[in-house]
């Protein structure tokens, strides 16, 4: 990902540096209170606690990749071609298998204003980067970066890992809290403690909730962006007969998410919702 020394690029940073504090910071916590298992775990040098830090390893590098690598951007165009204006010819199998050639509406090449790019099938222009984004999904604040077609992936498996973590995070904060008869005496004894059990909490609900979600979009072969916009965009608000044209099956969806890149989704979306006729 491209940093262009501006705020913008400081407040993503600023929000990095955040996850890993709050990361790490809640792990010392656990680690040096005497009351919790992990802590126990440590002192008898438990596996429990390898595969913890193992667990924890993993889940901030697929943060880094998610968050720092190219997310698909789209090639800027050599030429500013004005590729709304003409007709493509291109070559596709109708659904008895031959071989025909049509006329495509403009916007299955589209050619970007903002940005210079070439817009491929199911890309869009982030706001937020200043590109266009193969296979789009989200912007999301949380990586500092576009979510599309070449980090998803590494978006997807983070979220399970920081899911397992965020569950781990909660048994362990729940083994912390010392019991205690007055009201006053527990709040001074579990203060700190049940406030990392609230925060583990909460960002565990929300986790689970987007790794449900983004494990449906690959199952389905969606995009976020697609789902909440499919009304309003040109290649999906007309259809009828088929609400997702770029699903071929859980077990091709998967594989194509988890290849990250260079699928045809032009030729796919003009096959399924057969758009090319015979020429005369």
């Amino acid at each position: 990902m491209k940093c262009c020394g501006g705020s913008c690029c400081r407040i993503e940073n600023a929000v990095r540096l955040l996850h890993f504090v709050l990361t790490l910071g809640i792990l010392y916590i656990l680690l040096t209170n005497e009351n919790s298992d992990l802590h126990k775990a440590w002192q008898s040098k438990s596996l429990y606690v390898a595969c913890l830090f193992t667990l924890l390893s993993v889940s901030l590098l697929l943060y880094l990749l998610a968050s720092l690598m190219d997310p698909g951007y789209a090639p800027y165009c050599k030429e500013s071609v004005q590729s709304n204006t003409k007709t493509l010819e291109t070559k596709a199998e109708s659904s008895s298998g031959d071989v025909v050639s049509a006329s495509l509406p403009p916007y299955l090449d589209p050619y970007c204003r903002l940005c210079h790019a070439h817009q491929p099938l199911r890309s869009k222009h982030c706001y937020a980067c200043g590109r266009c984004v193969r296979r789009f999904d989200h912007h999301c604040p949380w990586l500092g970066n576009c979510v599309g077609e070449r980090n998803h992936r590494f978006f997807l498996l983070f979220l399970g890992c920081k899911f397992a973590l965020l569950v781990w995070g909660v048994v362990l904060s729940w083994s912390a809290i010392v019991p205690a008869s007055a009201l006053l005496t527990w709040l001074r004894l579990n203060a700190v403690v049940v406030l990392c059990l609230a925060l583990v909490l909460a960002t565990g609900l929300l986790v689970g909730v987007l790794f449900a979600y983004h494990t449906y979009l690959m199952l389905s072969g969606s995009t976020t962006w697609e789902q909440a916009s499919h009304h309003r965009i040109p290649y999906l608000k007309d259809l009828t007969d088929v609400s997702n044209p770029f699903d071929q099956g859980c077990c091709w969806n998967v594989a194509a998410f988890l290849c990250g890149r260079g699928r045809d989704w032009q030729q796919l979306y003009v096959t399924k919702t057969k758009m090319l006729r015979p020429s005369a």
